[in-house]
């Protein structure tokens, strides 16, 4: 089980390094984050540590096959939830993905529910694809 701050850095990882092509430092993170860098690396040896990522200092992350799985599945929901916010709720697109960072909690069924409920959503606010339930 992650954390909601594991959670947030798993996301930030995947969209970075498997969507952009982009490698992500240390310091970029932590500015992300807005956490000191040497807390930015305890939280990437913690997610080495549940085998989500290859965490080398100085090096770089590499995920893991369990870990890229894991990013997608936070990035659908993510998306789901953003959808859900923006087109259902009214919240500008800005707002709606920053209130479903904070919700990535939420169970894969009950995001697999809300997907369905507002008829499987094909792209989110932003017009970034959105999976399918159970990854198709």
């Amino acid at each position: 089980m992650l954390t909601e701050t594991e959670a947030r850095y798993l996301l930030f990882l995947y969209r970075r390094q498997e969507e952009e092509g982009r490698e992500v430092g240390t310091v970029a993170l932590a500015r992300e984050m807005g956490v000191r860098p040497a807390t930015a690396a305890q939280t990437l040896r913690k997610l080495a540590a549940k085998g989500l990522l290859r965490y080398r200092p100085y090096r770089g992350v590499e995920f893991t096959p369990r870990g890229r799985r894991e990013g997608r599945e936070l990035l659908r929901k993510h998306r789901i939830l953003e959808f859900l916010l923006w087109g259902v709720l009214g919240c500008d697109p800005r707002t709606a993905c920053r209130e479903a960072s904070s919700l990535l909690s939420a169970s894969t069924s009950l995001v697999d529910s809300l997907c369905r409920a507002l008829g499987h959503p094909s792209t989110c606010p932003c017009g970034k694809p959105i999976g399918r339930c159970g990854g198709r």
